[in-house]
């Protein structure tokens, strides 16, 4: 055997060697645990659609949370003896902190409002008052025709100088 015959069979070897350990599978991890018997759990975790023939509204006069109703579809429903709906009371809004911290400051804004508008209505009554005295004073002054009346046209000096 020649030596160049030699040399291309080695590589060719190392060749197919190579793709060999490429094309190998590789090993794949698992979990392992020991099997036992028990109960199988299957849920449905989705919306369901509810298709209503007669709707009833049911109210409350506080603000409460609908129980789940416990009737299936078909069941018999006797009036005055079956229970619809079970309406659970909410706590009360009068003693919950942040509606009482929210009606205490509304409280203050209005009051903050109102004193704010306290000098403005003393002003807006001393300008009343002014301004009837001044009526007062230029309705005697017009009277005795010590003062033009307001709007008179000049006469003569406006056509002059127009």
């Amino acid at each position: 055997m020649s030596l160049g015959r030699m040399l291309s069979s080695v590589v060719a070897a190392v060749i197919l060697g190579a793709l060999g350990f490429a094309l190998w599978p590789k090993s794949v991890p698992v979990d392992v645990a020991a099997a036992t018997r028990n109960d199988m759990a299957v849920t449905v975790d989705e919306d369901g659609r509810t298709r209503v023939r007669e709707r009833y509204v049911v109210s409350s006069p506080l603000a409460a949370e609908l129980m789940r109703v416990e009737l299936d579809p078909g069941d018999a429903v006797t009036a005055g003896k079956t229970v619809l709906a079970v309406l659970q009371p909410n706590e009360s809004a009068l003693l919950d902190p942040r509606t009482a911290r929210e009606a205490e400051a509304k409280v203050s804004a209005a009051e903050s409002v109102l004193a704010q508008s306290a000098p403005n209505i003393a002003r807006a009554t001393a300008a009343l008052e002014m301004a009837r005295l001044e009526h007062q004073r230029l309705t005697a002054m017009a009277k005795s025709q010590v003062v033009a009346r307001q709007g008179a046209r000049p006469g003569r000096l406006h056509r002059a100088h127009a």
